[in-house]
């Protein structure tokens, strides 16, 4: 059984023969959050990977990215799947590169990145998935104008999607490719070198909570360790400097 509270998947290696009475497809992904359990037969040497993720984590992806959450993530019945696609062969193989290269880490927008896929798959949006080189360039100025006019504000990927008008997966890649991270990792820590720059700036007294609040942190404590993380120490110990 999955663990509780999650959206769990296999994703056969090898071929399946048989997944809840039904054919398996080669590339199918297998739901395995329906109440009646798991019932597949396999070939010799089957192998394959589990996938679990928050259901609330992905329930808050959807909504921030303005999808649907699908009947089968919402109500699996049994012996569902995710039908073999583009989408799911490329998630996939970005899965196997993740785990394969043990420097990747595996961090939330690794987490966002499969729970968007995930979700794009099942929903069957026609977005496409590579844009060409000047489309990206256009998400990329587009994207860094809004972010720029909503300096103070934690802007979720899905609403700088809805206002700039781009795919979830352009903007993604051209935030890779020219940033090295993707969108919501690029933004945070814009706005942990905004508080920095200002604390930098302050006299001692000033109260550290102003210059995170003005960039759009509120939860201190997750503000402290995402910029001790960053920058290796406390905002505390740079207004000291």
């Amino acid at each position: 059984m999955p663990p509780a509270k999650t959206v769990t998947f296999g994703v056969p290696i090898s071929a399946m023969q048989d997944w809840c009475a039904r054919p398996s497809r080669p590339g199918d992904w297998l739901n395995f959050n329906s109440d009646a359990g798991v019932d597949g037969v396999s070939r010799p040497g089957f192998a394959g990977i589990t996938i679990s993720l928050r259901r609330a984590f992905v329930e808050s992806t959807a909504e921030n990215a303005g999808l649907p959450v699908p009947t089968e993530l919402a109500r699996p019945r049994s012996g569902a799947v995710i039908r073999a696609s583009e989408r799911t062969r490329a998630l996939e193989a970005h899965i196997r590169r993740l785990l394969a290269d043990s420097s990747t880490p595996l961090d939330s927008d690794c987490e966002t990145a499969i729970a968007l896929g995930i979700l794009e798959a099942e929903v069957g949006r026609d977005d496409e998935i590579v844009a060409a080189p000047p489309a990206r360039s256009r998400a990329i100025t587009k994207a860094l104008a809004y972010l720029e006019a909503h300096a103070d504000e934690d802007v979720k990927v899905g609403r700088l999607c809805a206002e700039t008008g781009i795919a979830w997966r352009t903007l993604d890649r051209a935030f890779r490719e020219r940033f090295g991270m993707g969108p919501k990792t690029y933004a945070k820590r814009e706005r942990l070198l905004r508080v920095r720059s200002a604390l930098l700036r302050s006299a001692p007294r000033s109260a550290i909570v102003d210059a995170a609040n003005a960039a759009g942190f509120w939860h201190m404590g997750q503000f402290a360790r995402d910029y001790r993380r960053l920058f290796g120490e406390l905002p505390s110990a740079t207004l000291r400097r």
